[in-house]
């Protein structure tokens, strides 16, 4: 999906030498778990599901923050109720979209004031 790109770049930047993004030649792949499920859906979901959705996203941030370069913290300062609230006003104005573009928006959004250290 070509809306990642930018912290796609980013990551590809930091990866070890010959190794490449994970993608078809289209730039397409496969998107397992909550990530599948359309913003209308997460918008009306439980709390418990939103929960679920909450880890599914916790572990897409985590592997972000593993593989972009000069990034400790992509989400920076943002706290987990600041990123459920981004989260829910994109899925609101494109509940056509599916969840991991919505999350992949969001660490978009906070990129520029990501952590870069742990210090």
């Amino acid at each position: 999906m070509r809306v990642f790109a930018p912290i796609l770049l980013a990551a590809a930047a930091f990866a070890a030498p010959g190794s490449a993004l994970g993608a078809d030649a289209s730039g397409n792949y496969s998107i397992r778990g909550a990530g599948t499920i359309a913003c209308s859906a997460y918008i009306k979901a439980t709390p418990a599901q939103k929960q679920f959705a909450e880890t599914w996203w916790a572990g897409y941030l985590t592997a972000m923050n593993r593989s972009t370069a000069q990034t400790y913290e992509v989400l920076g300062d943002w706290s987990v109720e600041q990123a459920n609230a981004w989260l829910l006003t994109y899925c609101t104005q494109n509940p056509d979209a599916k969840l991991a573009v919505a999350v992949h928006k969001m660490l978009e959004a906070a990129y520029p004031t990501r952590k870069q250290s742990s210090e």
